[in-house]
């Protein structure tokens, strides 16, 4: 890839279900025509279930011909099964970081899981979310995730992925020095 821009397909909510082959073939096959890395933004799976996660291998093996980078939403975790989905994903050829970094054609990319969010009575319930009942005191998944953005900003440029539903929209930081931008960093929230 070099210095050609990379192109990047992002998709979030697939919330694949048992019963879903044959779903997602015809976006994959076309996220591989129209880009050179796949983003699977969280909620692969619709309950968490093997049998979910299984049924998405098959579409991705089946049909996706570029690499893929993805992160675990809540549903994900909601049967308890999500290492078991990690190991059935990353045997499909998928990368799924969680605190964990990798570069694709000169990009850094780095991702966590994230979780439901909403302030108050718009606080959205803990679906597959353990964390959210734990104290603040306690270790949280997300505090890796500043040392995965340390370590891919040495790259030239870093996409970032997370599953935070209450971030709404793509950032984009530059940083200059002189007249010449010397790192590009974007930060693409997928809920």
């Amino acid at each position: 890839m070099g210095d050609k821009d990379l192109r990047i397909a992002a998709m979030a909510d697939l919330h694949a279900k048992k019963t879903g082959q044959g779903t997602f073939q015809p976006m994959f096959a076309k996220a591989s025509e129209q880009a050179d890395v796949l983003l699977l933004c969280g909620d692969l799976t619709d309950y968490g279930a093997v049998e979910e996660a299984k049924v998405l291998a098959k579409e991705i093996t089946s049909s996706l011909r570029i690499p893929a980078i993805g992160v675990l939403g809540n549903h994900d975790f909601e049967s308890g099964k999500h290492l078991e989905i990690v190991q059935i994903l990353t045997d499909a050829g998928v990368t799924i970081l969680d605190g964990d970094v990798i570069e694709v054609g000169g990009v850094g990319f780095a991702g966590v899981k994230g979780f439901g969010g909403g302030f108050g009575r718009r606080q959205l319930g803990a679906w597959g979310e353990e964390i959210i009942s734990m104290p603040r005191s306690s270790p949280s998944p997300l505090r890796s995730w500043p040392s995965s953005a340390r370590r891919v900003w040495k790259s030239r440029s870093t996409a970032t992925a997370s599953r935070r539903s209450s971030m709404a929209t793509p950032t984009a930081d530059r940083r200059k020095v002189g007249r010449r931008a010397t790192r590009r960093s974007t930060t693409w929230p997928c809920h």
